[in-house]
């Protein structure tokens, strides 16, 4: 091994000499000829061009590789892993799942597609994107959204529609046998509109006559609520007892004095006969603290004569079978 005169070997000699030259570049700060590219001036000097800005570093003992380096890793925006969005990690939530630090990308098609939906669901008008605030808004949520015009949104509400139609019919071919609805016309037009607008009658069992089937439940409302007709005046009587005591929170604690087993009194919700059955079963084992509050406050509201009571003992009788 040959020693120098200060002690270096031969090797530390080279990288001395190497080092000296205007032109040498580490290997450790070396840039691949992929994302730049070396070039000579005039003068001789050397320079480097980043082959996605095209900006220039002279190549010298005071500006070297590192120089270029320094500018693909870190400071070229044009570079995809240098963007902001690339190397940010955000708390995104995932449905069903805790949050958690995910590397997030924007995307302009999927958020298009987010809007668009936003507009369907919502029934926003089209032109909302056109509104000053809602822009300001995306602007400042997410600067690099290209917000589409209002012609734009709506191209991207069909196509959306125009999707969700074909999946429909894929759904229903392969998968339904019949739809369950109440017998609201708006179902009928419905059902009709799929039937014979989509065809996919063709692809049901029977020709799709048995396609829509009526709510039982719905239909046994139907029956309930056309018996209770003929009892409507007796029901409105107890309705008014039971708002007449909730109304006030003196009225509760008097009423309190008198129901030994107290039991809170509830109205019903006139369209649904089962909370009508409840309220009426609740009235008959209230019919004693009825009485008793009658007697101690003169505004009691008229209540149900004995053969009307009877009459409701009879018809929750008949109702509990429904119930």
């Amino acid at each position: 091994m040959r020693i120098g005169i200060h002690g270096e070997t031969r090797e530390d000699i080279q990288r001395i000499e190497m080092q000296d030259d205007p032109t040498y570049v580490p290997d450790d700060e070396a840039t691949p000829a992929d994302e730049a590219t070396p070039a000579t001036n005039a003068d001789g000097s050397y320079y480097g061009i980043c082959n996605y800005c095209s900006v220039k570093y002279l190549q010298g003992q005071q500006r070297g590789a590192s120089s270029m380096r320094n500018h693909i890793d870190k400071k070229c925006k044009k570079i995809p892993r240098n963007k902001p969005e690339a190397l940010q990690k955000l708390l995104q939530a995932k449905t069903g799942e805790r949050d958690a630090l995910v590397p997030w990308t924007f995307n302009q098609v999927k958020s298009r597609k987010c809007l668009a939906k936003m507009v369907i669901v919502h029934e926003y008008p089209f032109n909302c994107v056109t509104h000053h605030f809602f822009r300001e808004f995306l602007c400042e949520l997410q600067p690099s959204f290209k917000i589409p015009s209002r012609t734009t949104l709506r191209q991207d509400c069909m196509k959306i529609y125009e999707e969700e139609q074909v999946n429909l019919y894929e759904w229903f071919g392969q998968r339904v046998f019949s739809l369950v609805l109440d017998n609201a016309s708006s179902n009928d037009a419905c059902i009709s509109e799929l039937l014979y607008t989509t065809s996919i009658k063709d692809v049901l069992p029977v020709d799709g006559n048995i396609f829509h089937q009526r709510c039982g439940c719905h239909i046994l409302n139907l029956i309930v609520q056309d018996g209770l007709t003929t009892v409507n005046k007796e029901i409105d009587c107890i309705r008014d007892v039971m708002k007449w005591i909730k109304h006030s929170q003196g009225r509760i604690e008097k009423f309190k004095l008198v129901n030994i087993a107290y039991k809170k009194p509830q109205r019903d919700v006139s369209t649904r006969w089962n909370s009508t059955y409840l309220m009426l079963e609740l009235a008959l084992e209230l019919k004693p603290a009825f009485r008793r509050f009658a007697s101690l406050d003169k505004k009691f509201p008229k209540t149900l004569s004995d053969s009307q009571w009877s009459i409701m003992k009879k018809l929750v009788k008949h109702l509990k079978i429904f119930y």
